[in-house]
């Protein structure tokens, strides 16, 4: 089996044992096997969301209270990556913005996030939005990290 072939199928594992430059990074490792980024022009952050999530009307308006009412980002500030799968952290490296909000637990490891990415890892929203001490958990790493930006 081929490097690339193993990349695939076990990415975590070929990152930490490989000497990768991450300039071939997408050519080994598709971003778009794990990611769809749905970028505005002048958003300063991402937010990570499973599929069924940005899909699901009550969620995304239980996140517009959070993000939009609650910590006044603004509704261009906020750009979204859709994660089909759990993937490797060294795929920060494509975020178009140096703050990303991931919504779940979607890294396969945490030793390779880009040092200048400003990461906050909450709760799913379907994890959140019935239970009140999870929401206060997540809102007080999103405030601690929305401050370094506003």
């Amino acid at each position: 089996m081929k490097n690339k072939e193993l990349a695939l199928l076990y990415p975590e594992i070929y990152i930490a044992q490989s000497d990768l430059h991450t300039d071939n990074l997408q050519e080994v490792i598709p971003v778009d096997k794990f990611l769809v980024f749905k970028t505005k022009t002048n958003s300063k952050l991402t937010v990570f969301l499973k599929p069924e999530e940005f899909k699901n009307k009550s969620l995304t308006e239980f996140l517009k209270k959070i993000l939009i009412n609650g910590l006044k980002v603004a509704p261009e500030a906020v750009s979204f990556a859709i994660v089909k799968n759990p993937f490797p952290s060294i795929l920060l490296k494509y975020n178009p913005n140096f703050v990303a909000i991931l919504f779940g637990d979607f890294l396969m490891d945490r030793n390779n996030i880009p040092q200048e990415i400003l990461i906050c890892e909450v709760f799913s929203l379907s994890e959140m939005i019935n239970d009140e001490s999870k929401k206060r958990t997540a809102w007080n790493k999103m405030k601690t990290i929305l401050n370094k930006i506003q």
